[in-house]
């Protein structure tokens, strides 16, 4: 009785969504005929408009004798105002109105009008993905379906997904684009399933089909020119690692992974210039990197961290170097590279401590890049953070460094030195520091 009330419910859910198509057709159909009918009036009113202009009966008023002609051109002066009286009645018609774009109600507005336009469609997918969900559930409680099958209904699923999404792209842009989230999602979740529940799949097998499917969304976000999909493919492929971890430390595979998926972001930073996904990768990276400096210490983790750091100093300068451009957001993510890979790179090795050098060596990097910046385009916001790390990099090395006396010596003459630069060059961040540093 349960099998034929679920064949009953999935042919209606099928005959619904053929009349939600058919509708559908019809509804476009409409629109285009009124569609025609809005240019073939703006036709007309334009061949109306126009019509005032080219018939000008002005000219021949002033045919009159000579000596009366002085006196029109010494009362001449309201002509040029009928003119102007003339103008605004034609002109205004013809110049466009300013759009404000990029503004919260035309979002609004054009988030309703997608709705509207495509609410049969979005019902039709929606009850047949319910209507599917409710059969599968029903057959796997039946036990119809093995768990191999289920892999397979779900990795069928999320690429039939990702092909409609592909098929309805052009006319459904951003419906497409969550269509797309959303079978890659199905596919992680699958993939996930398989190896963790079923244990279909060994664990490189699983995560080479995450990095395949992680590929196949970043390729999708390039193809699409969507910065929502990029995000999608850059968190799912910096939690891959979770999905199919067994406890294992397997650092040296997971940091080569994760700096193939940093050189992408470097990738869409460029091409892109898509910044929000630089800060995501940040973060996964610096906890990754973490994580790892507190389970072991090895010295392969100065390759890794020093190629980290390069990677994310040279996304946060793209635009600096193309357009001369630094924004406060790159300012940010520069300073806390820095910052942190002094760290990381300080908490190697536990029997030496680099601290100092490490600090002096990057304080150095930045003071050089510093004065490049100021020979060359003396851009302020970079060049006070180039000279703020600089400082701050610096006095740490001091500090770690030398004796308390000799720190204290050290910070003097460089508090000395700031209020010299200060007074020198009326640069805030020469005062800043200054302030910090006296007391």
């Amino acid at each position: 009785m349960d099998l034929i009330i679920a064949l009953i419910v999935l042919i209606l859910i099928v005959i619904l969504f053929n009349k939600v198509a058919q509708l559908k057709k019809m509804i476009d159909f409409q629109d285009l005929k009124i569609k025609n009918l809005q240019e073939q009036l703006q036709k007309q009113s334009t061949t109306t408009v126009k019509q005032p202009e080219i018939v000008r009966p002005e000219i021949h008023q002033p045919k009159v004798e000579e000596p009366i002609r002085e006196k029109v051109v010494a009362q001449a002066k309201p002509q040029p105002v009928l003119q102007n009286e003339i103008k605004p009645v034609s002109e205004p018609r013809f110049t466009p109105q300013p759009k404000s774009e990029n503004t919260f109600d035309q979002f609004i507005n054009n988030t309703i009008g997608f709705i509207k336009d495509n609410f049969l469609t979005i019902f039709g997918i929606v009850t047949l993905v319910l209507g599917i969900g409710y059969f599968v559930k029903y057959a796997i409680d039946q036990n119809w379906i093995n768990e191999t099958f289920r892999v397979m209904i779900g990795i069928v699923v999320g690429l039939a997904i990702i092909g409609t999404a592909h098929k309805i792209r052009k006319n459904f842009a951003v419906f497409s684009s969550i269509l797309i989230g959303g079978g890659l999602t199905v596919l992680y979740f699958t993939l996930t399933i398989a190896f963790r529940e079923y244990h279909l799949l060994s664990q490189n097998i699983t995560f080479a089909l995450l990095t395949i499917v992680t590929v196949l969304s970043i390729v999708l976000a390039f193809l699409y020119n969507r910065q929502v999909l990029a995000i999608f493919s850059i968190i799912g492929g910096f939690s891959a690692p979770l999905m199919v971890s067994t406890g294992e430390s397997n650092y040296v595979f997971l940091f080569s992974y994760i700096v193939l998926l940093n050189l992408s972001m470097l990738l869409m930073a460029w091409r892109k210039n898509w910044q929000i996904i630089s800060y995501i990768a940040f973060l996964f990276t610096t906890i990754y990197s973490f994580v790892w400096i507190n389970e072991a210490q090895t010295p392969i983790q100065f390759i890794f961290y020093i190629i980290l750091y390069l990677l994310f100093s040279i996304t946060t300068l793209i635009n600096y170097f193309r357009k001369e451009e630094f924004s406060v957001w790159n300012c940010i993510l520069f300073i806390t590279n820095t910052i942190f890979s002094a760290v990381l790179l300080s908490m190697v090795d536990v029997e030496m401590d680099y601290s100092a050098s490490i600090c002096a060596i990057f304080g150095a990097i930045n003071a050089v890049f510093a004065l490049y910046v100021y020979k060359t385009t003396q851009h302020k916001l970079l060049l006070n953070t180039l000279i703020g790390l600089s400082i701050s990099l610096i006095t740490a090395a001091i500090g770690f460094k030398f004796d308390a006396n000799i720190a204290a010596i050290c910070f003097a003459i460089e508090s000395s030195l700031l209020l010299f630069l200060w007074k020198k060059s009326s640069e805030n961040i020469f005062k800043v520091f200054f302030i910090i540093m006296f007391p």
